[in-house]
């Protein structure tokens, strides 16, 4: 009797004479959730890597809607740039989810051949295509996309907007600072604080300013910006960060004590030292 195993390889070997029959027994699978060998399937799929990688595009051009979408992502999970063209076009699809799920697939691979349609992606009328754009080309950090990634700072959506910022952040790009640095004032708490995160990431002094004003912040904002002064090493907020040696928060008292020992260069004076120890 033959195993799973040898039944999955033999549909791949079908699939890559290009028989139809073959490939459409491979989309059945993959997609039937009450099939128990579905997830088997898939995972034997990724595990095959790059030889199953023509066969899933093959399936790919045939599927359609939800079908499609177990074929994306697997080959996100493989992660081989020839997918990116087939993948790419499933970002026009009708359907939304496929949109999604086609730039997350997308940012996996992480090629840069790819931040166009990803950009055009950043347009898309669902803010969840729009969202998965922005996470696809903060994973592929290439600063082709910064222009677009700014524009998506302004995007209606919270989320698209934070996830923006966090892309921005991952790219690491000064053209971004400015532009980040308004969004400080944006009405979305998650999107100021994935924002400050993103200008500590830079590390771009010309922030320390917007980001010293939102330390009358509560909570997490105001942690993270600490935080993020202390990483830039900013000398004009030392005044202002010896304030909140006191402040109520202990997670702010810590940060804040390391910040100013990191501005005054003690931080670096005590690990030299150990290692003289040493």
């Amino acid at each position: 009797m033959i195993n799973e195993h040898e039944l999955f390889g033999s549909i791949v070997e079908e699939c890559q004479k290009g028989e139809r029959e073959a490939l459409e027994r491979m989309i059945k699978i993959l997609s039937d959730e009450n099939d128990k060998s579905s997830s088997s399937f898939f995972e034997f799929l990724v595990k095959m890597g790059e030889t199953a990688v023509k066969p899933l595009i093959e399936a790919l051009a045939i599927s359609k809607g939800q079908y499609s979408l177990p074929l994306m992502e697997a080959l996100g999970e493989i992660g081989d740039p020839l997918a990116i063209y087939a993948l790419a076009t499933k970002l026009k699809d009708k359907d939304s989810q496929v949109r999604s799920t086609a730039a997350l697939a997308i940012g996996k691979i992480k090629h840069p051949k790819a931040v166009k349609a990803l950009t055009q992606a950043l347009k898309d009328k669902n803010f969840v295509v729009r969202r998965n754009a922005a996470r696809a080309l903060g994973e592929i950090k290439n600063r082709e996309a910064v222009g677009a990634l700014i524009k998506a700072l302004g995007d209606k959506d919270w989320q698209v907007r934070s996830t923006a910022a966090w892309a921005l952040g991952e790219i690491k790009d000064p053209e971004a600072v400015i532009p980040l640095t308004k969004k400080l004032k944006d009405k979305d708490r998650e999107v100021v604080i994935r924002t400050v995160d993103a200008l500590r990431a830079i590390g771009d002094p010309r922030a320390a300013k917007a980001l010293i004003n939102v330390l009358g912040e509560k909570g997490e904002i105001r942690y993270k910006a600490v935080w993020a002064l202390g990483e830039m090493r900013e000398p004009t907020a030392v005044e202002t960060l010896t304030r909140f040696l006191k402040d109520p928060d202990w997670r702010v008292q810590k940060k804040a004590a390391w910040a100013l020992k990191r501005i005054k260069g003690e931080e670096e004076k005590r690990e030299v030292g150990i290692e003289l120890e040493e």
